[in-house]
């Protein structure tokens, strides 16, 4: 089941990745130089890093400025329940740029979502005695988070990113943190 779900994942990423690099939008670049410039408003990235570690991560980012953008980075675990007690992110974000290249450069992040684990609650009897039962249920809970990174830009409009931070989760589980990592392209 989960390898339909990844293959209808991956045929929608790549359908919208098409249509997404048509969109440029023209900017005044007054702040700087004259002249203006063009660069793409919309950009989705594969997150190579922590799909090596088993967490298949994309991230689809709209640029409001030629400095600030907003995205949503979804996830989905690929290991089994019993391997990683996390199943899956979806983090809306902001980033702001600090940089002379439109969407480019050093960037800090602050993120918020839904964060989806497995819940693996051991079962009692009526007297209190473990029946070696447990409950696996997928939670959800909200969490919180900040990242930072730096992002190559090439002329014809691929990037490289390297991105570190990490996010709190409020709720009633033990899953305290998720990850904020990735080198992306």
């Amino acid at each position: 089941m989960n390898k339909y779900i990844f293959a209808l994942f991956v045929l929608i990423v790549s359908g919208v990745s098409l249509q997404a690099q048509n969109t440029v939008q023209r900017i005044s670049n007054s702040s700087y130089t004259n002249e203006s410039s063009y660069f793409p408003r919309n950009e989705i990235r594969a997150n190579l890093l922590m799909s090596v570690i088993g967490l298949l991560t994309f991230d689809y980012e709209y640029f409001v400025e030629d400095n600030f953008g907003v995205g949503l980075t979804g996830s989905i675990s690929m290991l089994e329940k019993g391997d990683w007690d996390l199943r899956g992110l979806i983090l809306p974000y902001g980033r702001l740029y600090f940089s002379r290249d439109p969407n480019a450069g050093f960037f800090i992040e602050g993120n918020t979502g839904l964060v989806f684990y497995s819940d693996d609650t051991p079962l009692f009897d009526n007297y209190g005695n473990y029946n070696g039962i447990s409950n696996e249920e997928t939670d959800v809970d909200f969490g919180i988070g900040v990242g930072t990174g730096y992002k190559l830009l090439t002329r014809n409009n691929w990037i490289g990113e390297l991105q570190l931070g990490i996010g709190r989760v409020f709720g009633k589980n033990d899953f305290a943190v998720y990850p904020r990592v990735g080198i992306s392209i």
